[in-house]
């Protein structure tokens, strides 16, 4: 029997359809799994064990029915039946493989969810009465299985789930509970697959540390004294962990990169707008609705594209959210792409350390192996990357919207509260939060100094869009060195800009774990494309992935085998 734990989303769906695994006997053991493994990593922080014991019940059915449904059918052609012209495809076929709206509401009650796994059955098992009653030339097709049936996942806290905790972390959203799905959320369960629960955030999924002052911190599965992350950093503690295949995040300064990086996994940030934000909480306002991405963590580059591709397109409720029509991954060919390496972005006084240094000549050797022309390319305005990352944040936000207003909902008497009494320990919010209030205060009312770091955003973004057009890629660190420890992030705050300048940018950027040296931990290299490109971030650093040795799993005491 293979080993669950191991397995990517789409091993996992096979091994279904193969018969060699059930869906109700695979999330009993990843439910033991995780009660096991999560006190001493603190990831998933709300269960919804019966909702995903239901939807497990309704795959099983559903994969039982296909089964017999193709018995059928192919006991009625051995028979002679042909297939009938016309009939080959009536609209039920899945085609996960291209970038759209499909009118999946921000709301799926869990019910109607589990509802539609049973729907699925019973029109497999009406496929049967049919086809075994169909005239000659009137054979009917058997639907194909929605493609991540029966497959777990998780979704970070700051996304909703129905009826679970949706306080992103946050103490002055503490009792708040989700009434829908998000957006992205109901596409995946759409797509068969079954949800957990909801994973440990930063507060408000801002900044790279997973800890709030809801849920408290949670640690890496490599090292339990360094960060796990920011926003995703509960989802890919778990994936990681080998509790689920995959999970949905958030990537508001870099998290879903930085998560990745820190527990050897991967993740995508997409291009700004092409995943609507239906069901964050905090919902971003002005032009942050794009500097804000919802994207996968997973085991596997080849999850993250389908993935992306299921949560992808407008929802008719999230107005920033954009119609892009994505390549085919596998149509991306490396033979003469411009490949951009930028090792250093030039920060004084933060160097990039041996190790990132490595992972990134690593992805570099690949690229070249295959054909592409790279490059070493250190324009000017990474050096000044926090910069521009702060400023197009003021931005961002405009005249009448700041974070503060959004950290408290206008409540002001109690942020400047939580400011004075952190240095005791009794603050509402955590330090990255408070500092990010500060910064704001300090340097929002320089309007010229924000006008002048903007438009030198506006420059790079242009120059790196030039630069990549024609599915070109560039290679970047995802932090200076390994993920930091605990509390020490904000030692050094511009080391974050690494990731974050890209949100800004709107820019797509797959992150690939590197399997790191003897005893060491894993770094990730980030692979950045043109706006809409995510095609190209993907295929290069599926070929990464491909082509260097795989990270192994993190080890992890009182870890029973599933």
């Amino acid at each position: 029997m293979p080993r669950i734990s191991s397995l990517t989303a789409l091993e996992l769906a096979a091994e279904y359809r193969a018969g060699t695994l059930s869906p109700v006997d695979v999330v009993e053991r990843i439910i033991q799994r995780v009660e096991l493994i999560n006190p001493s990593i603190n990831a998933l922080v709300g269960t919804s064990y019966e909702r995903a014991r239901m939807l497990a019940e309704r795959a099983e059915a559903t994969l039982e029915a296909h089964r017999r449904a193709v018995a059928l059918r192919e006991e009625l052609l051995a028979g002679g039946l042909p297939v009938g012209e016309g009939e080959a495809d009536d609209g039920r076929r899945s085609k996960p493989g291209r970038a759209r709206g499909r009118g999946v509401a921000a709301g799926s009650d869990p019910a109607e969810s589990a509802a539609a796994g049973g729907d699925v059955a019973a029109g497999l098992a009406a496929e049967s009465v049919a086809a075994a009653s169909a005239p000659v030339g009137a054979l009917p097709p058997v639907p194909e299985l929605p493609p991540l049936l029966g497959v777990p996942f998780v979704v970070s806290e700051s996304l909703a789930l129905a009826a679970m905790q949706h306080s992103s972390g946050s103490r002055y959203r503490s009792d708040r509970l989700a009434h829908d799905d998000a957006t992205a959320v109901a596409r995946v369960i759409e797509a068969g697959a079954i949800p957990l629960g909801v994973a440990n955030t930063a507060e408000l999924a801002f900044w790279i540390e997973t800890d709030n002052g809801v849920y408290g911190r949670t640690a890496s599965p490599w090292d339990s004294g360094r960060i796990a992350g920011g926003a995703s950093g509960g989802v890919a503690v778990l994936v990681s962990a080998g509790c689920v295949p995959f999970g949905v995040g958030v990537d508001m300064t870099g998290s879903l990169r930085v998560s990745a990086h820190a527990c050897g996994v991967v993740a995508h940030k997409p291009t700004g707008g092409l995943v609507p934000l239906t069901g964050l909480e905090p919902m971003p306002v002005g032009r942050m609705q794009r500097f804000t991405t919802v994207g996968p963590v997973a085991r596997s580059v080849a999850d993250l594209d389908v993935l992306l591709r299921l949560m992808a397109g407008p929802d008719g409720a999230d107005g920033a959210a954009v119609e892009l029509e994505l390549g085919s991954v596998r149509a991306w060919d490396p033979m003469w792409k411009r490949v951009v390496l930028c090792e250093d972005f030039g920060f004084a006084g933060l160097s990039v350390r041996d190790e990132t240094r490595r992972a990134l000549r690593l992805a570099a050797d690949v690229l070249t192996e295959h054909g592409a022309e790279v490059e070493v390319w250190q324009p000017r305005q990474l050096a000044e990357s926090f910069s521009i990352w702060l400023s197009m944040v003021h931005e961002g936000y405009g005249l009448l919207n700041n974070f503060q207003d959004m950290v408290a909902e206008g409540e002001r008497t109690g942020v400047l509260w939580d400011l004075v009494n952190w240095p005791i320990g009794r603050s509402r919010l955590t330090g990255p939060v408070l500092a990010m209030i500060l910064a704001e205060k300090a340097t929002k009312g320089s309007f010229l100094q924000i006008q002048r770091f903007a438009a030198e955003g506006r420059r790079l973004q242009q120059r790196i869009r030039t630069v990549l057009n024609g599915g070109g890629v560039l290679l970047a660190p995802v932090l200076s060195g390994l993920a930091p420890r605990h509390g020490r992030s904000l030692w050094r705050p511009r080391d974050v800009a690494h990731s974050a300048v890209f949100n800004v940018l709107e820019l797509p950027s797959t992150a690939v774990s590197i399997a790191p040296a003897r005893g060491r931990l894993p770094v990730a290299v980030q692979v950045v494309a043109d706006h809409g490109r995510d095609d190209a971030s993907l295929a290069a650093a599926a070929l990464i992935e491909r082509s260097l040795r795989p990270v192994p799993a993190p080890r992890l005491r009182r870890l029973r085998r599933a």
